[in-house]
């Protein structure tokens, strides 16, 4: 689940994804923003551009796969230098 003020976005095991936001373009860009984690998490190769990234020291690399700690609190800065994220496309 992502949480940011009130706006909230939940994926399901199967798939589906449910937002609940204040406007419809909140909505659009939190469903973004959840699809670049999602993204991250599954095409994470552990390249630790994210490490450096992080204010917060949330990241760490165990396997060659970037997990995220405790401490994160959504702020977005690790998915805005992913190159996951920026170059993969399906």
């Amino acid at each position: 689940m992502i949480t940011r003020k009130k706006d909230t976005a939940q994926v399901f095991a199967t798939g589906s994804v449910r937002v609940r936001a204040s406007s419809k373009a909140d909505a659009g860009k939190l469903l973004k923003d959840t699809e670049n984690s999602i993204r991250r998490a599954l095409g994470c190769t552990g390249c630790g551009v994210c490490i450096g990234k992080c204010p917060r020291n949330a990241i760490r690399i165990e396997n060659k796969i970037a997990y995220i700690g405790d401490k994160c609190t959504h702020c977005g800065k690790c998915i805005e230098v992913c190159p996951v994220v920026k170059f993969v496309r399906d």
